[in-house]
Order: structure tokens, then sequence, then C-alpha cells
């Protein structure tokens, strides 16, 4: 079974946001019913909401699928941008996602979920011991944080690993 590997616009028929992701599937781009991981562009098909799907390219490995991904995450600045649903920059998404663009826990998973989340996330940490050095990086790293009413925005470390993405990468 052959493996398609491709890059994706979605855009919402009425407010023309838009969504960009990646995709790999067992059926070729055209005949994939896939929409989105987005839960917001989920959520907003729930609703009953429309959206086009445009196949911007496709590739012969999910990598290339992915850093083709980010180069176009990067041009758009799709993670301050409202122009589209995209939280943040796709090779960070998964670390800083959820709180982005102002949008908190509560407005991207429920009240319920967000809580549950929150005590996971504090009781992962309960009883760890830390040695010196670790707790210096911490509050270094905490330090570079913008934070805001509304939540975490991108942090100084984040754009120091999206400068160097654009180093690497060319736009």
């Amino acid at each position: 079974m052959s493996e398609f590997h491709y890059v994706y616009q979605l855009e919402n028929t009425v407010t023309h946001i838009k969504y960009i992701g990646v995709r790999s599937s067992g059926v070729s781009p055209d005949q994939d019913t896939y929409m989105s991981s987005s839960k917001i562009v989920k959520k907003l098909i729930i609703e009953g909401q429309q959206f086009t799907k445009a196949v911007l390219s496709t590739w012969s490995t999910r990598r290339e699928a992915s850093i083709e991904e980010t180069r176009l995450h990067i041009l758009h600045d799709v993670g301050r941008n409202p122009e589209f649903y995209n939280l943040a920059c796709s090779p960070h998404k998964a670390m800083h996602g959820a709180i982005l663009k102002g949008r908190t826990y509560n407005d991207i998973h429920g009240p319920k979920k967000a809580a549950q989340l929150r005590i996971a996330k504090s009781n992962g940490q309960k009883g760890r011991v830390f040695s010196e050095e670790h707790k210096r990086n911490l509050r270094k790293n905490h330090a570079q944080v913008t934070w805001t009413k509304m939540g975490a925005k991108c942090s100084q470390v984040n754009m120091i690993c999206c400068s160097h993405f654009r180093k690497n990468v060319s736009l």
C-alpha cells in the first residue's frame, strides 16, 4: 500500500478564515475525505459551517510535507494571523499550541476537560526533585515568556526556534 503525503488548506466558505495542515493517507489526496485535526475546525464543521479543501502540494515523504507545512506557517505567520485557525507554527504546536491568539484551555477544550488537563499537568510535577541547574534553567526560560491576561503568548524561546528554522529553510 502506497502512502500519500500532502499539505492542504481549508477555507471557511463564509468567513474565509483558513487552516493549513499536513496529512499522510493511504488514498490519494483527491479521494481523501479527511478535513482537519484542529479542534476548532472540527467544532465548526459539527456546527454546520462549510469548508473548501485545496491540496497545496504533494510530497514523497512525511518529513518533506511537514517542512512545507512549516514553511507556509512561517510565511503566513499563522500563530498570530487572525486570517488562520492555526494556533501556532507547526514545529511548536504540540508544545504550546493550546494557549495562543488569546485562546485558553477553556476555549479549546471546554471547562471540564480544561480543568482535568490542569490537574494532570500539576500532578505530573508533584514530588519531583529538580537539580539546582535545572531550577536555574526553568527560571531562565520562565522569564522569557510573555504573559497576558488571556494566557501565554509565543515565548522568546519559540521565536528563537522559528528564527533558527527560517535561517535553515528558504521561504
